[in-house]
């Protein structure tokens, strides 16, 4: 059966539905004590949906409706996983394999309670008395732990179960979760209520009502986080309430003190995270006093701590990652002060953007690394008197971005990019642009920046420009003697450029010859700028040499 729910477990790959449903309004007060002895064992998912056969890290969130009918699955499985563990139990029993005595005591020696608050007349007796312990949602505890010590033949059937909750509490989101438990409680006989007892106790976390888009994994990764992989193993959850996300969970008695510890230390910790109130078996500790959506502030300050679990979750939860503190510095500037580079990639990952550099000088301004959002800063500051735009260290995109904007102001007359890869496709999308500028006369492209695609299809660009009159693509190792027939095409067909700078490329002496050959019906360059060591002797033995030496540069 457990096999079945894997065949049929939603883990979709794709993008998360930007069109979540509208959070509701976060309750205000102090968290009040539930009543768990009226709480019934929360309901268990069947799991629907096909696997993508395209692999990828993003999970796609599952549905309300998906949601119930995996819980309802779960609920179904674990109580055939739950059966056939007694029943393996029973025959190793019967057979003198196991003592039963023996079982209670490494169990209660894994939950770190009294073996006499167990009763283990028979395997029935045992696991009934175990089940304040786990249940359908958190079985990877004592009862994993009996699975390894005695069985063997559902230690397989366990591991797969386990699988299933962990790709199911992936794609569920804790307000389709709560839900789905609402109606699988809410169908349940009075009798099915499960009861305290002094083995386990209350745990409540009141959170921000933001946490309701959060999935399940998240929830328990916090848990781990904050109390450790023993409580997020063994706690149970028995309900979710509405307005703020209240979680109610038991734990073991024996953990309530640590519990209470591990809070009082990392209070500003959970603070950020929107978790506004504890209780441990009905003590309420205050951790958040504002209530509120906006995490940027929170971002900012585990950023600057150097917290990346922190930083992944506060993304989850909205928080920007191009916010600015008080300095005007964005969280990607406050990781490079601190030298956080894993945090760093992870709000480059989630959409953050690196500050790069801007340097104005008259007549002209060069940026650095720059983001998106400041080369739309620098094009709408740009004045009559700015003729020159120099790009460096870049990205394909950010040069489309600033080019598409430079190449529609009429007072540029010079753009120079350098030490920035610049790919076909980028190019294509500006050639309509390129070949309609009626300003630009300068085009610099040089230091590793472009390759022979690029060329190309930039010398299609070119071929009917009117007015750029200088080419340089010197010191791209990347231009060897593919691209060189394009070139000498842009000479045979361009009446405008002047001046075509190619030193520092690979092209070899037969695109030299390709290149000469078109300068002799060529009357506009007046100047062909190649390698010295490379092309000199070349050139020098052409016959018709003596007639285009005057228009030829060898540095």
């Amino acid at each position: 059966m457990v096999s079945k729910l894997m065949e049929n477990l939603k883990m979709k790959g794709g993008n998360v539905d930007p069109n979540l449903e509208q959070q509701p309004s976060v309750s205000e007060g102090p968290l009040q004590p539930v009543d768990v002895t009226a709480q019934s064992h929360i309901p268990q998912p069947t799991i629907t949906g096909s696997q993508s056969s395209t692999p990828t890290t993003v999970i796609e969130l599952s549905s309300k409706s998906e949601v119930a009918a995996n819980i309802e699955s779960l609920h179904s499985c674990f109580a055939s996983l739950d059966s056939d563990i007694r029943d393996e139990f029973e025959e190793l029993v019967e057979k003198g394999k196991v003592n039963l005595k023996a079982v209670a005591r490494s169990a209660a020696a894994y939950l770190s309670i009294k073996v006499s608050s167990l009763k283990y007349g028979d395997v029935d007796e045992l696991f009934d008395s175990l089940q304040p312990h786990y249940d359908f949602f958190s079985c990877g505890g004592v009862l994993k732990h009996l699975a390894n010590k005695y069985l063997s033949n559902v230690q397989t059937e366990l591991t797969q179960y386990i699988d299933s909750v962990d790709k199911f509490s992936e794609s569920s989101q804790l307000k389709h979760v709560r839900l789905a438990i609402k109606e699988k409680l809410s169908s349940l006989p009075a009798a099915a209520s499960p009861t305290t007892s002094n083995q386990t106790k209350p745990f409540i976390i009141k959170l921000n009502g933001r946490w309701e888009i959060m999935t399940l994994k998240n929830f328990k990764r916090v848990l781990q986080y904050y109390f450790g992989q023993e409580i997020a193993d063994t706690c149970t959850i028995r309900d979710i309430g509405i307005g703020s996300v209240v979680a109610t969970l038991f734990i073991r008695t024996s953990l309530s003190q640590s519990l209470i510890d591990a809070i009082n230390n990392k209070t500003n910790s959970m603070s950020r995270l929107g978790i506004l109130e504890v209780a441990v078996d009905n003590k309420v500790i205050p951790i958040r006093r504002e209530d509120n959506n906006n995490f940027d502030i929170s971002l900012q300050q585990s950023v600057k701590a150097g917290y990346s679990f922190e930083v992944s979750m506060l993304l989850q939860l909205g928080a920007d990652p191009n916010s600015k503190d008080e300095r005007g510095k964005s969280a990607v500037e406050i990781a490079n002060e601190g030298g956080h580079t894993q945090i760093k990639e992870i709000l480059l990952t989630a959409g953050g953007e690196e500050t790069g550099e801007v340097e104005w000088i008259s007549g002209s301004v060069s940026l650095t690394k720059p983001s998106a959002g400041q080369c739309q800063e620098v094009i709408s500051q740009l004045t009559d008197n700015h003729q020159e735009i120099n790009l460096h260290h870049s990205s394909p995109d950010i040069v489309y971005l600033l080019m598409s904007l430079a190449l529609d102001i009429r007072t540029i007359k010079r753009i120079s990019i350098h030490n920035t890869k610049i790919k076909k496709d980028v190019i294509l999308l500006l050639s309509h642009k390129i070949t309609n500028n009626t300003s630009l006369e300068e085009l610099w492209i040089s230091d590793n920046s472009i390759n022979d695609d690029g060329v190309i299809a930039l010398t299609q660009s070119l071929i009917n420009n009117k007015t750029i009159i200088t080419l340089y693509l010197c010191n791209n190792p990347d231009i060897t003697s593919t691209s060189a027939q394009s070139l000498a095409e842009l000479l045979l067909y361009n009446r405008t450029m002047s001046v075509l700078y190619l030193n520092g490329t690979n092209i070899d002496t037969d695109g030299v010859l390709v290149l000469m050959e078109s300068l002799r019906t060529n009357d506009t360059l007046r100047r062909l700028v190649l390698e010295d060591n490379k092309h000199k002797q070349t050139c020098y033995s052409l016959p018709y040499y003596k007639t285009i030496e005057n228009r030829i540069a060898f540095v």
